[in-house]
């Protein structure tokens, strides 16, 4: 469905001619990352408004949106692969937030800072197979990453040290960042599996 919007959407242009052809697959794909982002965007609201959890919802999206953006990530091969992905990962974590004693937030907030800071010090920006990352990137989308890590340490020693200012936004916030750097791990694993295949191809 999502592929054939894209597509739709792609001639549309080009009838009106505010395309050429040429330029046709880099609108289709991009047509598809933003109807793929907006459906994601819409399910998790739902969710969030079944379950009395709208704000923090939110808040877990900028989390995990804020890093993937810069240190990359795990790229399903499916449109319908990342939304299914994307919503297991909202669900398990909100479930798991709800029930977390008050009392362990603010330790939850700094564990997770730590975790987070240490993945993105070792390797991010992480590139997928599907989405490779020049070295000029590669270099500006460390930097980014390197401060959304010491922003996070900064916050969640703030929090640590004053747990009296602790809210359940600070929670959801941090677990999306946590999943988001989480994914970083599977991604280059990912990512050197399928160079050793690549490198295994060319000797033969």
């Amino acid at each position: 469905m999502i592929e054939q919007f894209a597509k739709g959407a792609t001639r549309f242009c080009i009838r009106r001619e505010i395309i050429t052809a040429e330029e046709s697959p880099v609108y289709a794909y991009g047509f598809e990352l933003l109807l793929s982002t907006f459906i994601n965007i819409v399910l998790v609201l739902i969710i969030g408004v079944v379950f009395g959890i709208i704000l923090e919802a939110v808040i877990f999206m900028f989390g995990f949106v804020l890093l993937r953006s810069v240190a990359g990530g795990v790229h399903a091969k499916s449109h319908r692969a990342c939304i299914t992905a994307f919503l297991i990962i909202f669900i398990t974590f909100s479930v798991s937030m709800v029930y977390l004693p008050v009392i362990w937030a603010s330790l939850y907030c700094l564990c997770c800072g730590v975790v987070s800071s240490l993945i993105i010090y070792t390797i991010a920006p992480v590139p997928a197979v599907n989405k490779p990352i020049s070295e000029k990137k590669s270099k500006k989308y460390r930097n980014y990453s390197l401060r959304v890590a010491c922003a996070n340490m900064g916050i969640a020693l703030f929090i640590f040290m004053f747990p009296d200012i602790m809210h359940q936004g600070f929670v959801f916030y941090f677990s999306g960042m946590i999943a988001a750097s989480l994914s970083l791990i599977v991604a280059i694993q990912i990512f050197r599996k399928e160079e050793v295949k690549n490198v295994n191809k060319s000797n033969q």
